[in-house]
């Protein structure tokens, strides 16, 4: 009995069943969307495109890119290797793929020393390209002056983007014969024939941290402090040699360590850089050229190995790349006068008849376009070379019978007088602020050019030159750049 009651109740739900199955167009069921098919989508587009650090070994930061119609675009820094990036992505669609490869964000790798193009596919087969071009950026760029100068003091300026300072350089000669006096006492002559650039300014702390940054980042440092070129928050190397001594409180260069950063102390940007010796003056001249060309064909100084002697260094003016000058070159833009005839040498020597001459040289026992020489006494009602020295140069002390401190700031910054600081070329600085290395071996040590902050009026006679061992580094001594004329 309680099988049979139970059969019209299946039947009943079977039925229901088929009903339902066998339900035709016409049924209201049909049309509810609910329970349609949807329509395959034809969406096909990259939303977000870049490459992060953390899927990069050859990327320090993140970087975006921009998509814009069917073309995305994106910088990398100077030096990055794009042959095997891996990007990071979003978009609307089923598929990615470049070259039949299917894509996976974060995961695969692509060279991009040439445009990439990527096929987003919809749900309804429909394809979109996209053309993704990734540019490396230019570390240092020179401008246009370089290469239009036709006068003395025309200005070529050299970009670097990771600094908020760009390097002005200043036309210093254009002549491949030129003569002038030397010596503090005008007893000698020297001839130039190099036409050459030079430092507007002395280098800065801040155009320094771009330099190093850059080193640090294309791998010229080692965090192994014991290694010839470690590196660490106290010092800095380079073929063993100690290029800048980053632990002391005079020097206003920072490296942080667990950033991997260098920059400028804040309100020391527009110092000039000291505790610097020369062989770290050396290593930034050629960094910087290798930031502007992105190879070393055109650095000055070669021959620099893991154990390196400055007397091995060997200098190939001609190229034209960043170096320090040379001795001559340095006395030559300090002497530089025009076609002014203020405190400037007269009468012949060895041969040369400085009266006939249209260009006219400052005196070498005075300071860069200083009026007279460093020490006049002469006349009444104050010291006329004191006089001059202030107006020209940042010094510490004159001799008046005794010391007259001028309480000059050891806080000097480039330009430190304005446009009274400049020479008539334009140059800055050249007399007083910091000393400044030169190339020139004497007697086993380097040239050093042009008094500085803390000593007395007497260093900034600009025919007198001092020496310093190629490894000191001192809170008053920095150095200001050449370059070969093109």
């Amino acid at each position: 009995m309680k099988k049979i009651s139970n059969i019209p109740i299946v039947i009943g739900i079977v039925a229901v069943l088929l009903l339902v199955s066998c339900s035709g167009p016409n049924d209201s069921t049909a049309s509810d969307p609910l329970l349609s098919d949807p329509t395959p989508g034809n969406e096909k587009a990259f939303t977000a495109f870049g490459f992060t650090a953390a899927s990069n070994a050859a990327l320090l930061s993140d970087v975006a890119g921009t998509v814009s119609g069917s073309t995305v675009s994106a910088t990398v820094p100077y030096g990055t290797d794009v042959s095997a990036l891996v990007a990071t992505f979003t978009a609307s669609g089923t598929a990615i793929a470049v070259g039949g490869t299917a894509q996976i964000s974060g995961t695969t790798a692509n060279d991009f020393t040439s445009s990439v193009t990527y096929t987003v596919t919809a749900e309804d087969s429909s394809t979109q390209d996209y053309t993704v071009t990734i540019t490396i950026a230019i570390a240092a760029a020179e401008g246009a002056g370089f290469g239009s100068a036709s006068s003395l003091g025309d200005t070529g300026v050299l970009t670097l983007p990771e600094s908020a300072q760009n390097l002005t350089m200043i036309y210093a000669n254009g002549s491949t014969s030129i003569t002038f006096p030397t010596a503090s006492e005008d007893i000698t002559t020297k001839t130039l024939t190099t036409r050459f650039w030079m430092g507007e300014t002395e280098v800065t702390s801040a155009v320094m941290a771009a330099v190093f940054q850059w080193a640090y980042d294309n791998e010229q440092f080692s965090t192994t402090i014991a290694d010839h070129n470690g590196l660490d928050e106290t010092m800095a190397k380079h073929g063993g040699q100690l290029l800048l001594n980053l632990g002391s409180t005079d020097c206003h260069v920072i490296f942080n360590e667990s950033e991997g950063t260098f920059t400028a102390e804040d309100g020391y940007e527009n110092n000039p850089v000291t505790n610097v010796s020369w062989y770290g003056a050396v290593m930034f001249c050629n960094w910087l050229t290798e930031m502007r060309d992105g190879n070393t064909a055109n650095v000055v100084y070669t021959t620099i190995d893991t154990d390196w002697l400055d007397e091995e260094t060997t200098e190939t003016a001609s190229n034209t790349g960043y170096r320090l000058p040379s001795d001559p070159e340095w006395e030559y833009a300090a002497r530089y006068r025009g076609s002014d005839t203020t405190n400037v040498v007269t009468g012949t020597i060895y041969g040369t008849d400085f009266d006939a001459m249209t260009t006219k040289w400052t005196k070498g026992n005075s300071a860069s376009n200083a009026t007279t020489l460093y020490n006049d006494d002469s006349g009444s009602g104050g010291d006329p070379g004191k006089s001059a020295n202030d107006a020209v140069a940042m010094y510490r002390r004159y001799w008046d019978g005794a010391w007259a401190d001028n309480e000059t700031s050891d806080e000097a910054v480039v330009k430190s007088l304005g446009i009274n600081s400049a020479n008539v070329l334009g140059i800055y600085d050249m007399s007083g602020n910091v000393a400044e290395w030169c190339f020139e071996e004497f007697q086993q040590k380097r040239l050093i050019r042009g008094g500085y902050w803390n000593l007395s009026a007497y260093y900034l006679q600009v025919g007198y030159s001092e020496d310093g061992n190629p490894t000191d580094m001192t809170w008053s001594l920095g150095f200001r750049l050449c370059r070969t004329a093109d």
